[in-house]
């Protein structure tokens, strides 16, 4: 068959006859073919020219190529295809986003890509919503009488702790981790406590049990005051206070004529320095979830210059409760009263250790002894330097030593019916010089 290119050369027309065109159509290319322009996203089949015939080497071209304005039109769509996939690594959205073609009559329908199933993210269950104006539960303060409970709960188990230790017996210390948080856990409970231990007196012969069972609650509480200034949580302090209640669970082995000499011998301060290390092998009988506390207790005596006993430790092996309680244990020895004479007032305690004592301890855990025991404790009662008799109502983290009373007894001891409030420290001729037991007042 001569092509239509020669035929147009000789003159004759290079058109076919309509009839002979509907006779003979030419094979249809199904849409999206490999290998043609149509499985190029985006490309559809342009309509013919109109009047083709008027340009009969066109005619010859479109019959063979298709007219150049669509092959030009299909090769720009293929560059631009290209190059935006070669620099992004996606398809293009002026591609992919183009309507598919319309399917003529004697087209195949195009074949309908399956979607893939997109898996939805699994809903986690979710806490039921909490009421907006229901406000958090706050602790509710204790009374003097619930207080005077958790006290004598203290007393019993360092009671039995230690005169089981003094007899040889197996002894268990989970009750300590349940009365440590009845201490920290309410408000004001440690406050009065403190104010009790200020107060608290030894029995005449001042032997084991003032010794080591009384002094031994005294250094907890004094020692869980200090861990509050240094912001420790919850669980810091629950450790913090049975570890001061068993710090001298050694004391225990001791011999008992020791706790009521009056002048050591060079053999007795022997003996003495031996009880860190036999409370530290007492506490490993418990198992290894307490080496901590075994630490604590066998470190205890242990002094930040390393002038310390038993091992002379420096500082920076030394455990900080074993500071902590190291500290509270030489204020509670300062502080103790006994029937022979009484002990030093809270400011004179802590200026004593900073006179004498200071290179001993660790200067952050001194500056908070020095903020938090050096003031008295409100509701204590104190005596002015007048004669006078009054309540601590309000502290003063300025002055601490000079806090806001409330006069309740005159100098000369008489019940003061309107009450005077006097912010010390704009009375600087007036100090406290003493602190009163509430069961003296009772006895006059």
């Amino acid at each position: 068959m001569a092509r239509n290119s020669d035929i147009v050369r000789e003159g004759q027309s290079g058109l076919p006859h309509p009839n002979q065109a509907q006779a003979n159509p030419p094979p249809q290319t199904p849409p999206g073919e490999a290998g043609t322009f149509q499985s190029v996203p985006g490309v559809r089949e342009q309509p013919p020219l109109e009047k083709m015939g008027d340009f009969p080497i066109l005619s010859q071209i479109h019959a063979e190529v298709g007219t150049m304005a669509v092959v030009v039109q299909q090769i720009n769509q293929i560059t631009d295809f290209i190059q935006a996939f070669a620099s992004t690594g996606e398809m293009p959205t002026s591609l992919t986003q183009q309507p598919a073609p319309e399917a003529s009559p004697t087209q195949a329908p195009p074949q309908v890509q399956a979607q893939p199933q997109v898996q939805q993210p699994i809903q986690q269950p979710q806490p039921p919503a909490q009421p907006p104006d229901q406000p958090p539960v706050e602790p509710q303060p204790v009374s003097e009488e619930e207080v005077e409970d958790i006290y004598k709960e203290l007393y019993a188990f360092v009671e039995m702790v230690t005169y089981a230790a003094q007899e040889g017996r197996a002894f268990n210390i989970d009750q300590a981790f349940v009365l440590v948080p009845k201490v920290v856990g309410a408000p004001g409970v440690l406050d009065v406590l403190y104010r009790r231990a200020i107060y608290s007196r030894e029995e005449e012969d001042h032997g084991f049990a003032s010794s080591v069972v009384l002094h031994s609650i005294n250094v907890a509480i004094y020692t869980l005051k200090i861990g509050q200034g240094l912001r420790y949580s919850r669980d810091q302090l629950i450790d913090l206070g049975v570890s001061s209640l068993l710090h001298d669970i050694g004391m225990a082995t001791l011999p008992p004529d020791l706790f009521t000499k009056g002048q050591f011998t060079q053999q007795d301060i022997d003996i003495l320095h031996q009880h860190p290390i036999k409370g530290r092998d007492m506490i490993l009988q418990l198992g290894e979830d307490f080496q901590w506390l075994a630490n604590v207790v066998h470190q205890e005596h242990e002094r930040e210059d390393g002038s310390g006993y038993p091992q002379a430790l420096p500082g920076d092996q030394i455990h900080e409760y074993a500071k902590i309680i190291g500290v509270a244990d030489v204020y509670a020895g300062l502080t103790r009263s006994r029937a022979d004479r009484r002990g030093l007032l809270p400011f004179e305690a802590v200026k004593d250790i900073l006179q004498t004592r200071k290179p001993e301890f660790d200067n952050r855990i001194i500056r908070i002894l020095l903020n938090t025991l050096s003031a008295f404790p409100i509701g204590s009662l104190i005596k002015l330097n007048s004669g006078a008799i009054g309540r601590v109502i309000e502290t003063d983290s300025d002055s601490p030593l000079r806090p806001v009373i409330e006069i309740e007894f005159d100098p000369e001891g008489r019940p003061v019916h309107e009450k005077r409030r006097i912010l010390l420290r704009e009375h600087p001729v007036l100090h406290i010089t003493d602190t009163v037991d509430p069961e003296d007042l009772v006895r006059q």
